[in-house]
């Protein structure tokens, strides 16, 4: 992957306390450069992160705080999920 690009940045937020901007391409998280958006997602999960970016082909430097990211758990009413997810034996 040879870098995610920034759609849009969140007012008040970590991406914009450290001046990260829209078009900003993320090249690495912590001297990794990942493969696919799963793999940036799970670097970045809670801990403080050095990241590279670009911009206008620049590289940039930033360390940011992010916060924890949340695991969505399906309900046992979800059709996906099995019998025994909603704690009766099957």
């Amino acid at each position: 992957m040879s870098g995610a690009r920034i759609s849009s940045i969140t007012q008040n937020s970590p991406a914009s306390a450290v001046d990260l901007v829209e078009g900003d391409e993320l090249v690495s998280v912590n001297g990794r450069e990942p493969t696919d958006i799963i793999e940036y997602q799970q670097l970045i999960d809670g801990e403080v992160v050095a990241l590279v970016v670009r911009r206008e082909g620049e590289p940039l430097d930033r360390k940011v705080t992010v916060a924890p990211v949340t695991t969505i758990v399906p309900s046992a009413s979800s059709t996906n999920c099995p019998r025994a997810c909603d704690g009766r034996s099957t």
